[in-house]
This record gives structure tokens, C-alpha cells and sequence, in this order.
């Protein structure tokens, strides 16, 4: 049986992810409670939205590498223009954040790396594409063999530091349009039995 996410139309998550508030103690560097609001779901069913995304491409090989350019691409203008011109609606942006996020609470995105995740949505949105941010390649996740350029963290913080990934995210794009949409992991395996994966994916 083919896996669930080998498919691009399966392999989406099609939500508008709500803002989640992450409140700590006073002094505190640990978080003492999460308040979470539901998710929004995007509007249509998903084989409707899956069928809006019509052709498209995948930017692979560049975002999730362990650090842009490792893997001698990237993200240029260029490309969606290229996209646009060939009559694509939908780019698929996949991206290892994992490699570019504290290693130790509170877990922070680099702010250089997600702005130039920022540049390739505008870039998209300017050109009318829609665009699938990707969470890709977390190896560790998986329990795959990293990749050179790729750092570990302490095992028992992977799924904490995964959902605080997502917070970050949330917050940041929560007021983009329904183009932009949000893939929370590229086909998970391995580590990722479907159990583990089904209770990660409903807590995030």
C-alpha cells in the first residue's frame, strides 16, 4: 500500500494555522502553559482546494538542503518567474526549518533564514502563484542518518521544539492570504510510526 503522503494532493495540510499563544512564568525561561486556539480550516473541502492547486512545481533542493546553497542551488526571482511561465498556478517551497531553530527552548527561528522564506512568498504572491510551505528533512524526527551541515538536538525535545516550530510560523504568517498554505511534514517514516505521527500532527 502506497504511503498516505506520497501523493503532493495528499501530502497537504490544508489549514490557515490560527495563532497560538505560548504564556511562561514570571522569570521563567520554561513555558508553564500553552493556550491554543482551533485551527481555521481553509474554505472547501480538501480534494476541492486539493484540485485549486492545479499545476505546479516543486522548488526542491535548495530550501531543504541543510543551508541554502549546500546543495548548489538558490532561491532566486528567476524561478517563479520561470514557474508562472510555464503555466503553473501552485510552487511547493519545501524547507528544513529544523536546521535553522534553537537547539534549546524557546526553540527561535533564525530571523535571516525566515526572511528569505519571506521573499519567496512574496515572490510567489507578486506573480499570483499560490504557495505550500513545507516543513522537510527533519531527520532526527525520522531517526534517519543526519546530513553533512545538519546538527542534532537532545531526542526528548524533538516533538516540543517540532510544535514550537509551527507556533513561530503561525504567528508569522497568520495574516496571509488563503494562497499560502502550510504542509506540516513531508512524508513521514521511520521513528514517525502513524501512531506517533497522528498524535504530533493533532497537537500542532
Amino acid at each position: 500500500m502506497p504511503h498516505p503522503t506520497n501523493r503532493f494532493t495528499r501530502d497537504l495540510w490544508l489549514l490557515a494555522i490560527a495563532p497560538m499563544v505560548l504564556a511562561t512564568g514570571c522569570g521563567s525561561s520554561e513555558a508553564t502553559a500553552i493556550i491554543e486556539t482551533p485551527p481555521i480550516a481553509v474554505p472547501g473541502d480538501a480534494p476541492t482546494m486539493a484540485r485549486a492547486l492545479a499545476r505546479g512545481i516543486n522548488l526542491g533542493n535548495i530550501l531543504e538542503a541543510p543551508n541554502e546553497g549546500a546543495w548548489g542551488l538558490r532561491l532566486t526571482d528567476d524561478l517563479f518567474d520561470a514557474a508562472k511561465s510555464a503555466g503553473a498556478a501552485t510552487v511547493r517551497l519545501p524547507v528544513r526549518f529544523s536546521n535553522h531553530a534553537l537547539a534549546q527552548r524557546p526553540y527561535t527561528l533564525d530571523a535571516n533564514f525566515l526572511a528569505g522564506v519571506d521573499r519567496a512568498i512574496d515572490a510567489a504572491l507578486a506573480r499570483g502563484l499560490r504557495i505550500v510551505l513545507d516543513m522537510h528533512h527533519h531527520r532526527q524526527l525520522d531517526g534517519d542518518a543526519l546530513d553533512a551541515g545538519e546538527f542534532a538536538v537532545e531526542p526528548s525535545l524533538l516533538e516540543e521544539r517540532f510544535i514550537a516550530i509551527w507556533r513561530q510560523l503561525a504567528e508569522r504568517y497568520r495574516t496571509q492570504p488563503e494562497s499560502v498554505l502550510f504542509e506540516l511534514y513531508n512524508e513521514p517514516h521511520g521513528n514517525l510510526t502513524a501512531a506517533r505521527w497522528n498524535s504530533l500532527a493533532s497537537r500542532t
